[in-house]
Order: structure tokens, then sequence, then C-alpha cells
């Protein structure tokens, strides 16, 4: 008999498990974010007692996030990854979401139709390898510029996310970066050491600063120099795609940014120049 339940801490090792099987690597310590982000709204599906897949979600008012929807490939195909979904949407329709969104694989678009969900853009993919670069124009983000970059990121973003920027400032302060001129904000970047990998993200700037935007990246690239570097990318922010190829970035398969309900909260794409995350936008 199937059963759903909520994710607990001692669930991420088989969560881990999961991602390593699909080729995502997300790390224990990406679990322990997205339970602390949110404490309800992360479950498991259980078979006679074993666990057999899961479904993270993220909340941001009237925003929320699904993501990280795998099943055990021996149970795929039986109704487990529906049930998870369909359980994942009822816990935010409770908590008054309007809008939900998702990064679509290719193999999950029919679920996600089924449920009701539809394609809003495609959501790009860009692996490149850090290197050593100077980037005269950005600073390390201190405690004293979150204020500016969560009003900011909400600008673009188009809802709050206080909570998920301040703790991957928190974890990963040497990966985290600002960028003013004349004492206005113009762009900001963060990223996350991985298992064998650095994921850029958010990576935010004004549109009309591309230089800046640029700039940002290369202080990534900079810190992870030797490694290799994810970026996820809006189909709609042509000039991300540009700076990306111009440092040898390349295409990696590319997912499909999906909605429910309501079509709001969506931003300004051609500021988004890199995603947080798939799982959690």
């Amino acid at each position: 008999m199937l059963k759903i339940r909520a994710m607990v801490s001692k669930d991420f090792d088989f969560a881990q498990y999961l991602t390593e099987t699909v080729g995502w690597n997300n790390s224990i310590n990406d679990f322990e974010r997205l339970l602390y982000y949110e404490p309800y709204g992360c479950f498991v599906a259980e078979q006679n007692g074993e666990p057999v897949g899961i479904v993270t979600t993220t909340t941001y008012g009237k925003l929320a996030w699904v993501g990280c929807l795998i099943v055990l490939e021996h149970y795929r195909g039986k109704g487990v990854g529906s049930e998870l979904m369909k359980h994942a949407v009822h816990y935010l329709k409770t908590k008054g979401i309007e809008t939900i969104r998702l990064d679509a694989a290719s193999k999950a678009i029919p679920l996600y139709k089924r449920l009701g969900f539809k394609r809003e853009y495609d959501s790009l993919r860009f692996i490149g390898i850090g290197k050593e670069l100077t980037c005269p124009k950005v600073n390390k983000m201190e405690n004293g510029d979150l204020e500016s970059v969560v009003h900011f990121d909400a600008r673009f973003f188009g809802a709050n996310r206080e909570r998920v920027l301040r703790r991957v400032h928190k974890d990963f302060r040497d990966m985290c970066f600002v960028s003013f001129t004349d004492e206005k904000l113009t762009g900001y970047i963060m990223a996350k050491r991985g298992l064998n990998e650095t994921k850029v993200g958010p990576w935010i700037c004004d549109p009309r600063q591309t230089e800046i935007a640029e700039e940002l990246l290369k202080a990534i690239l900079n810190e992870a120099n030797g490694m290799k570097v994810w970026v996820g990318v809006p189909s709609g922010n042509k000039k991300a795609v540009d700076i990306l190829r111009k440092h040898g970035f390349v295409d990696q398969p590319k997912s499909t940014r999906m909605y429910y309900g309501e079509l709001d909260y969506a931003g300004v794409v051609n500021g988004i120049f890199g995603i947080g995350a798939p799982e959690k936008g």
C-alpha cells in the first residue's frame, strides 16, 4: 500500500541517492536546506514501509515551486509520481498558493499536463569551467547588503524569497557577490558548491547593465577556478546566453518551465540571468 508522509532528516541519504540515479547530484545539505525552507512541504512516498520516491516544495508568499520529483526506477509508471505531485499540490493549495511553478524534464511533461500544468517557456541549461579572471566592478556580498539584495531580487523574481537568499549567503558567503553603481545595487550573484560542481544562481542584474552581469559571472568563475560550473537560464534572456557562450559554456538538455493556477508572479525574465535552482526557482 502506498503511503505519503512528510520528509524528515533521516530521509536525506535516500533523497540524495535518488538524485544520483537521475544525474542531478544534489547533496544532503541541499535537502537540509529544502526542509529548512519548507519544513512540512517535502514528502516521501513509501510502499510497504520502504521509501520509493520524493517530492519537495518551496513557497514564496502566493507563489510556490515544486522540485525533486523522483521515483525509484522499479516503481515508475505505477502512479507513484502522480500521487506525490497530487499530495504536493494539495499541500500548497491549503497554504493559499495561487501559482505553482516547476522545471519539467521532457519525460515528466505528460504527467504534469495531466495534473493541469501548462507550458510557460524553455528553461535552458549550460555547463562551463571556472577560470582565473579579474572582476574589479564587483565585491563580496556582506550582511549589510542583504536588505538591498532582497528588495532588488523581488523586482525580478516576482516574489520575496528572503529566507532563501539569506540562507544561501550564510552557507556560501565566499560565492556571493554584488555590484553597486552610484551606491545603487545593479546586480548580484550567488553560487553553491555541490558534490562535483558549482551551481550558479540566483544571478540577477538590471537588464540595461549587461556588462555588470558579465562581471558578476566572472567573479564566480574565478572562485570556481578549474571546477565544473552549472547555470540555468530562462530562454527569454538572450543576453545571459550570449555571456555564457562567450565564456565557453556549452548547452545541456533543456527543461520546460510549467505553471499551475494563475499566470502571476512571473517576474522580469530579462533580468534573471541565472535561476536559483530547478527545484526552487
